[in-house]
């Protein structure tokens, strides 16, 4: 049986570094904007 663990732990676990993470579920196209905008505004900033 599949069993469900919080988001904080599978965040240490896969993400051990601490990169920006998003919490997110895309239902519908409006419901990925924001973590889009956020992405692309940290390679804008990366790249300058």
């Amino acid at each position: 049986m599949l069993k469900a663990i919080p988001a904080e732990e599978t965040c240490s676990q896969v993400n051990p570094t601490g990169a920006p993470d998003f919490e997110e579920m895309a239902i519908g196209s409006k419901d990925v904007f924001e973590p889009l905008k956020s992405v692309s505004k940290m390679v804008v900033t990366n790249l300058s």
